[in-house]
């Protein structure tokens, strides 16, 4: 008996994608009852994607391949379980499951009000001619820190583009400072303007991904979702196209690696089958 499942998504096509073949693969595991399993996965591969909105610290990955799974032997049911693991190098502006965020970048200005002198007071012309100072500082930061995270992003990361980057931002924070002082030191001098840059990044973290996400009541009639699919015989097998995966607040070099997990299970024994494709860089 043969049962096979299919998944299949869509995607557009995004400029600058790269593909990455993997190769076939088999693993043959005998179970303690005596029952073989092979477990074969072929025509693997995955496209790269930089983000769409053109953020450095993102990626997009769509995969495919097709898992196939015999058995020797009695069975009485089969579960395929295929997914990734993707690792980043450093987390920079990630948002858990629980709304914090993990690294980042952070910049800004004030001013301190002291005493004026008559007829000094700040108006609304003072006001926005220090508004727009600040406006062209924070974009001048903004550009530095872009820049600094490309650097950061490349493989190697490129120690240049990050210093170059980095002095930009501490230039536009200077530049921010000093337009907002000259913009209300004719009206008001005892107002002092002061500024801060932030920049941190955290330990990077792996993330697993399955690629399958099966919707089937529970025990009790509500809604559940299976990352498995499950076959009877001595035979099943899965494919799956262009199935999408995105990261987002990850700086440095990060990392995929394809795996197939495989449980069988009859009246004697019950036994885990996993096999792992290479690693590979998504950017």
């Amino acid at each position: 008996m043969s049962v096979w499942g299919a998944l299949l998504s869509s995607s557009g096509t995004a400029f600058a994608d790269t593909t990455v073949d993997l190769p076939d693969d088999s693993l043959t595991q005998t179970l303690p009852d005596g029952t073989a399993v092979t477990l074969s996965v072929r025509d693997q591969y995955a496209i790269i994607s930089p983000a769409m909105v053109a953020v450095q610290t993102s990626r997009n990955m769509w995969a495919n391949g097709t898992v196939r799974v015999d058995i020797e032997g009695k069975v009485d049911e089969g579960r395929i379980t295929p997914g990734y693991i993707i690792g980043c190098q450093f987390d920079f502006g990630r948002i858990d499951k629980d709304n914090n965020v993990h690294g980042g970048a952070s910049a800004g200005g004030q001013f301190n009000g002291g005493a004026s002198s008559p007829g000094t007071d700040l108006n609304a012309s003072v006001a926005l001619n220090a508004g727009a100072a600040a406006a062209n500082g924070a974009q001048q930061v903004g550009n530095g820190l872009s820049g600094a995270l490309g650097g950061l992003a490349s493989s190697p990361p490129n120690a240049a583009a990050i210093g170059q980057g980095l002095r930009g931002a501490g230039q536009g924070v200077v530049n921010g400072i000093s337009g907002v002082g000259s913009a209300i030191a004719p009206a008001a001098t005892p107002y002092l303007p002061g500024g801060a840059i932030g920049f941190s990044l955290e330990p990077g973290q792996t993330f697993d991904f399955p690629m399958l996400k099966i919707e089937e009541p529970d025990d009790y009639g509500n809604q559940a979702f299976d990352n498995y699919f499950a076959f009877s015989g001595n035979r099943g097998g899965i494919t799956y196209t262009d199935v999408t995966f995105r990261v987002d607040g990850c700086a440095g070099y990060a990392q995929a690696r394809a795996y197939t997990k495989v449980r069988v299970k009859n009246s004697k024994t019950m036994a885990w089958v996993t096999l792992w494709g290479p690693p590979f860089s998504i950017g």
